[in-house]
């Protein structure tokens, strides 16, 4: 960039708006019973966006900001979840059925929000990182600073 030129905002970057909406989603959906990539969908489709910008900046941006409603919405589900499930009937083929189709989408369920949370995990070692790095700097420029003292 030459002098005297501002650099502008990105042009794909993400509003406050735009952020809500992708939250506000995300929360209704996990209450819901649906899936939150269900939800990045939904906005994708709404803000033009891909799947995968949605889950980016849900995961590294908004999930922090809305981990109490994020909580609830969960908690929501599990008790609707627990109140509307009839006792599995093992003694017919259809019951079976629907009992391995329940268990195959818990499973499906619970591999996406692992997934979700390994990434953050992720995120948050690499942010570590970071911090343990720049401690290190500060404290080798602290000892520089005390040897010219």
């Amino acid at each position: 960039m030459g002098k005297g030129t501002k650099r502008k905002g990105r042009i794909d970057s993400w509003s406050s708006k735009q952020d809500e909406l992708l939250a506000e989603k995300v929360i209704k959906h996990v209450a819901e019973g649906s899936t939150q990539t269900k939800a990045f969908e939904e906005v994708g489709n709404i803000l033009n966006r891909t799947t995968a910008a949605c889950g980016y900046r849900w995961n590294n941006n908004l999930r922090k900001i809305y981990k109490e409603e994020f909580i609830k919405a969960k908690q929501a589900k599990v008790a609707a979840t627990r109140s509307t499930k009839k006792p599995v009937e093992y003694y017919n083929l259809q019951g079976l059925i629907e009992f391995l189709q329940d268990v195959q989408e818990n499973m499906y369920r619970l591999r996406t929000e692992n997934d979700n949370l390994q990434s953050e995990i992720k995120d948050l070692n690499d942010e570590i990182q970071t911090y343990k790095e720049i401690f290190q700097k500060v404290q080798q420029f602290s000892a520089k600073v005390d040897k010219v003292s």
